[in-house]
């Protein structure tokens, strides 16, 4: 991997995958939050941390980038460990699903697409996948500022997107390229990212569409139990809690 200053160093990059996994485990988030509280970096420094910091200013010089490179790594914990390297600044943008949707959905048994085997994705339990919903939402807004964060709902991008990916160049100071979305569609790039949804591999022109089989498809048992166990959530983002009608109102 070459550096910022275009110096050839190999890292043991492996390695420093399995010790960020290992650094970053939700059972680990009580102690993070404990450090927050006295004030200390929630992810503790590590050694492995001048070869990240490297690797984002080796992308800023190849990609030719000004300013910014967008990582789309899930983790608030990985977010904070950024935060406490030199020279990065993080921004959130805030991605949120209604927890009924994502529980339906990590119950399907999905191909990777990423391999020439039959591999499928990983699928959740509905308590698992809920309490996960909760912990890292719930942390997101409570770990940085509003002003350092922007929500953007699954529900108000499809249903809008230009007006969404608008409001998401604005608060990172850029404009939205020409040409990137019409008439609810969004014209892909080939991606070569190493992990996450399936979809992300589709290129060319891709349509918008709400994906709503949950609603019809998810028993109401299931329904019923997402629903309980989400509650803060669902009222703190909008969503209405009611079985019957739980479309998306204001973001309070």
């Amino acid at each position: 991997m070459a550096d910022a200053v275009g110096n050839q160093t190999q890292f043991d990059a492996s390695g420093i995958a399995a010790r960020i996994d290992a650094r970053l485990r939700a059972r680990l988030v009580p102690a993070m939050q404990l450090r927050r509280l006295v004030g200390r970096q929630e992810v503790p420094p590590h050694p492995d941390d001048s070869a990240i910091a490297s690797l984002y200013r080796a992308l800023l010089s190849q990609t030719g980038a000004e300013n910014a490179v967008v990582d789309s790594s899930k983790l608030p914990p990985y977010a904070k460990l950024l935060e406490g390297l030199p020279g990065v600044e993080v921004y959130l943008i805030h991605v949120i699903r209604d927890p009924r949707a994502t529980a339906f959905s990590w119950r399907r048994a999905k191909a990777t697409r990423d391999a020439a085997d039959s591999a499928t994705m990983p699928r959740l339990s509905i308590v698992r996948s809920s309490a996960i919903w909760v912990l890292w939402n719930l942390m997101v807004v409570r770990w940085w500022p509003a002003e350092r964060r922007l929500t953007v709902r699954y529900e108000d991008f499809v249903d809008a997107p230009a007006q969404e990916l608008s409001r998401i160049a604005q608060a990172l100071g850029t404009i939205v390229p020409d040409g990137l979305v019409e008439d609810g569609a969004l014209q892909m790039a080939p991606t070569h990212s190493v992990a996450g949804n399936p979809d992300r591999l589709d290129a060319g022109t891709v349509r918008l569409r709400r994906d709503d089989e949950w609603r019809t498809g998810m028993p109401a048992l299931q329904r019923w139990l997402c629903t309980v166990l989400c509650l803060p959530g669902l009222r703190r983002f909008g969503y209405r809690t009611g079985m019957r009608d739980p479309e998306v109102v204001g973001v309070r």
